[in-house]
């Protein structure tokens, strides 16, 4: 039985490889033959004299491209990975700490198989981080998905594998044709698929994804270490955007990195939804407004429409913008009876409150004080 085992290895990413790559030649299948597909913009990668070692340069994108287009990648090799019986793709920060079987990971009847995230596999439905914009295609509407999984870790038979990163590679391109990117990259279009093309797929528990330092009630079977220890993550992405648009130039380092810190804080939160209703409850807020539909905004959106508003408006710039059931108004539109605006663009707060404050005439608040408040 021949397994294909693909791996992404870019700039401060491949300091990981030589120990992921032991891990798994010690743990990992180790009855069926092993193929490795390093992509990497390495010169030189340990361990590529072997045979089974295969380098595939690739350019450093940068942040998020580096990972967003990882369907793309594989696509290089598209020939040979469906030429083996299985194929699976491991995060760079995998370590393999357990034996793993056939028994334990290879798809039965199923053709595909994912790993349930560590954060959401006992969370209800409704707080899954899912892309909410119905004009990208990894698109998900609410009510709709059991499972979120990480895109961490995912396989299965080498040709469903292919055939779902060319599905996936198409989308993602013609996303970003539109100027469109998936608030979670490559996995929500992973969640997407599996929801969508192909419900033949075998879930496995977070054991296979096993935050170093979280406790779950699983055994540890493949780790994903800790990168901060290695190196500071927001500094790299940071530096890597000011190289790489993210959608347009207008993102500075700072700004990126202050989204990140609001959009883990927020996501977090513990219980938020119900904090976020006794935060409206508290101002007797019946009709609320929404200033921003970007990322932020949407999360924030889901977690509204759980409390319990008799209204939700957006406001955005976006003159076309349309979210099916919600009122859109432009920003120097007339708003009547509001109680509360939550503004989700944070970087622009302040120049939003000394432009509208005076005709709203309601509360404004930003949304990285609301995530302070709750």
């Amino acid at each position: 039985m021949r397994v294909a085992v693909l791996y992404i290895g870019i700039d401060r990413y491949l300091q990981f490889w030589e120990s992921f790559f032991v891990s798994m030649e010690n743990n990992f299948l180790t009855d069926c033959e092993k193929v490795y597909y390093v992509f990497t913009d390495a010169l030189h990668v340990k361990y590529e004299d072997d045979l089974k070692v295969n380098r595939i340069n690739v350019k450093n994108q940068g942040w998020p491209y580096n990972t967003l287009l990882r369907y793309e990648m594989f696509m290089q090799k598209e020939q040979e990975i469906s030429g083996f019986d299985y194929a699976f793709f491991f995060n760079a920060n995998m370590f393999c700490v357990k034996k793993v079987t056939k028994e334990m990971i290879l798809p039965e009847k199923e053709d595909l198989v994912v790993v349930k995230h560590s954060w959401f596999y006992n969370r209800d439905a409704r707080d899954f981080i899912y892309e909410r914009n119905p004009e990208s295609t990894a698109c998900i509407e609410m009510g709709r998905g059991k499972v979120y999984a990480i895109g961490a870790v995912f396989g299965g038979r080498a040709d469903k594998f292919a055939e779902m990163s060319r599905v996936l590679a198409a989308n993602v391109q013609d996303d970003l044709s539109r100027n469109i990117i998936a608030i979670w990259h490559d996995e929500s279009h992973l969640n997407k698929y599996i929801l969508d093309y192909n419900t033949n797929v075998r879930y496995l528990s977070p054991a296979f994804m096993y935050p170093e330092d979280a406790v779950l009630d699983f055994e540890r079977i493949i780790v994903a270490r800790d990168k901060n220890k290695y190196f500071d993550v927001k500094e790299f992405k940071s530096w890597e955007i000011s190289r790489e648009e993210y959608n347009t130039n207008r993102r500075t380092a700072r700004k990126y990195r202050y989204y990140f810190d609001i959009l883990a804080k927020w996501e977090l939160k513990e219980e938020r939804v119900n904090k976020l209703k006794a935060f409206l409850n508290d101002r007797n807020c019946k009709k609320a407004a929404l200033y921003g539909f970007g990322d932020l905004g949407k999360i924030i959106m889901n977690d509204l429409k759980q409390c319990g508003l008799e209204s939700i408006i957006i406001i955005d710039s976006n003159r076309n913008l349309k979210v099916p059931d919600y009122a859109c108004v432009l920003p120097e539109d007339r708003l009547d009876g509001i109680d509360l605006i939550i503004v989700s663009v944070i970087d622009d707060y302040f120049k939003i409150l000394e432009k509208f404050q005076d005709s709203w005439n309601t509360e404004i608040i930003c949304m990285d004080d609301l995530a302070k408040d709750l």
